[in-house]
């Protein structure tokens, strides 16, 4: 089926006979059967509305210790500092506000109070705060089917952990970007899957960057030539929006022709988004500080529809996409807060599996998260536009977010630019579109790689970068190999000649100009010592560091 056709599969007995083929073997067996829910009534029983509940151990609220909890939040994010007076909150003045957990009946129907926060809740999640995802996803990634819904998980790991459950047993083959969150890897063995790579198209052409899809294709097409031992049961991982570790995004004709592939081969599709919202405008050269949000060229509908790209679930005509967001890069990661988006059928037998291991996420973590998008809404509403939807404060506090990491992005390649290694030509900077990471591409002399057997030089390039870590441990600066972050190293290490940087931790312009020139440093130290006399470290050709 392509993207054109109409939509023919909708309901959840359809999704359940097209999709419970490919769910692992363990979960087809894991069965639930709550003690305190009572089947085979009656059915001109006629229930009372108000019944006294005496049945399962809930605790009252008035049991609880805690009376009334109060949360402050900004209404700006913290600014790195200001360089030559520019600053992402320049003319706004910082205001804070409270978000109480009240015990009596004074809370509005959105809002959660200290009965729901401190109490157990649904394996979905709070009702009010699933609300609010669900119109977090319609805001700008509507799926075209209705049949959808949202489970609410304890984080990123959480949400990956219960998909891999899910799909993932001895039969079963993810298929990953060749460079991505290895911590994948971990789900899919713990479930006794196995991870093959793709290979990524990595350039700063905004139309090719991400999957090779000719690769995908053929890899697809001749499975049991490349893998005869593989099943063909395959499941897709792609964190197509500010990819980690390279910080490249999918266009929307290549999520296209990628969803068409994975529709002609039955591969479900897990699309992992935990950076999409941290939007970076380009970098300028000519005016190194320049920032679009801050200047407010950037509005919050051209945030909304120009800048956030369309997820996969927007061109899902089968159902076979399951969207994964967390509230971890753009509110606090201790919170332990995510979301999943798809299908009812595979909501609900991932609510199963949340019934049988975390029951639900914290009370307290929900309901600080759920009031804090209610006063969010509220105050934008007051404050910027009456007419707007509740959910836009959420959206305009993530545009805020989105322009403090350009500043960041802004002071740290303004520092990297200006070092004597960038200007020698030692290595490049691949400019992210998103996110919070950039990879730094390093120059190879053809003396360091001049073996033309392929392991041969594939253990010379891992060498180099190698003894670039050690360069860059002693000068002082603690980036992250890529070859650290393949699927196959065997298979990528040809294109693993970079290194992960981030711009999201530095506390003071001061760290990100002494991560530059101790970067820089390293990388002058390479290219005196490398393949010299003055070599310090006695690295064998297939390397020891960072194994």
């Amino acid at each position: 089926m392509t993207t054109d056709e109409n939509i023919t599969i909708s309901s959840y007995d359809q999704f359940k006979a097209k999709y419970e083929p490919t769910l692992s073997k363990l979960d087809v067996n894991r069965t639930t059967n709550p003690f305190y829910l009572i089947h085979g009534l009656p059915k001109d029983l006629k229930q009372s509305t108000s019944p006294v509940y005496l049945a399962g151990g809930m605790p009252h609220e008035s049991m609880f210790p805690f009376k009334h909890v109060s949360v402050k939040y900004r209404d700006t994010p913290g600014v790195l500092g200001e360089l030559d007076g520019s600053s992402i909150a320049e003319n706004e003045s910082s205001k804070s506000y409270e978000i109480p957990l009240y015990s009596d009946d004074s809370v509005k129907e959105q809002q959660c109070d200290i009965a729901r926060a401190f109490q157990y809740s649904d394996t979905v999640g709070l009702e009010s705060l699933r609300q609010f995802t669900r119109s977090i996803v319609k805001k700008v990634n509507t799926p075209i089917y209705d049949n959808w819904d949202v489970l609410i998980t304890a984080g990123s790991s959480d949400s990956l952990s219960k998909v891999c459950d899910l799909f993932v047993d001895e039969d079963t083959t993810v298929l990953c970007e060749e460079f991505t969150f290895v911590n994948i890897c971990s789900h899919v063995s713990y479930a006794q899957g196995s991870c093959v790579p793709i290979k990524l198209e990595v350039s700063d052409d905004p139309k090719t960057q991400g999957i090779d899809t000719g690769y995908l294709s053929d890899l697809l097409e001749n499975w049991s030539t490349h893998y005869p031992e593989k099943k063909k049961k395959l499941v897709l991982y792609t964190i197509a929006t500010g990819q980690n570790p390279t910080g490249l995004t999918q266009s929307l004709e290549k999520r296209k022709e990628i969803y068409d592939i994975c529709c002609k081969h039955n591969v479900i599709i897990l699309e992992d988004d935990p950076y999409g919202y941290l939007q970076l405008p380009k970098y300028d050269h000519e005016n190194p500080l320049k920032n679009p949000y801050q200047d407010k060229s950037i509005t919050l509908d051209i945030f909304c529809s120009k800048l956030l790209k369309p997820s996969y679930m927007t061109i899902d005509t089968e159902g076979r996409v399951l969207r994964l967001e967390t509230f971890s890069k753009v509110g606090s990661p201790g919170l332990r807060l995510g979301f999943i988006a798809a299908n009812k059928y595979m909501i609900d037998r991932l609510s199963n599996i949340s019934f049988m291991t975390s029951r639900n996420p914290s009370g307290i973590s929900q309901s600080i998260t759920n009031n804090l998008l209610f006063e969010l809404g509220t105050r934008y509403q007051k404050e910027v536009n009456p007419k707007a939807n509740i959910i836009d404060g959420w959206f305009n506090w993530c545009m805020k977010i989105a322009g403090e990491y350009t500043h960041r992005r802004n002071i740290l390649f303004k520092a990297i630019y200006q070092t004597d290694a960038y200007k020698k030509g030692y290595f490049q900077i691949l400019e992210p579109s998103c996110g919070m990471f950039a990879s730094v591409v390093v120059n190879m002399k053809p003396e360091w790689v001049s073996s033309e057997n392929k392991t041969e030089r594939k253990d010379q390039i891992k060498r180099v970068m190698d003894y670039l870590l050690c360069c860059l441990l002693e000068t002082g600066c603690l980036p992250i190999l890529g070859y650290r972050m393949t699927i196959c190293r065997d298979f990528s290490m040809e294109r693993a000649n970079f290194l992960r940087i981030t711009f999201a931790k530095a506390e003071s312009i001061e760290v990100f100009d002494m991560g530059a020139k101790n970067m820089s440093a390293a990388f002058e130290r390479l290219h005196q010592e490398y393949m010299t006399d003055k070599e310090l470290w006695d690295l064998p050709t297939t390397g020891l560091v960072g194994m």
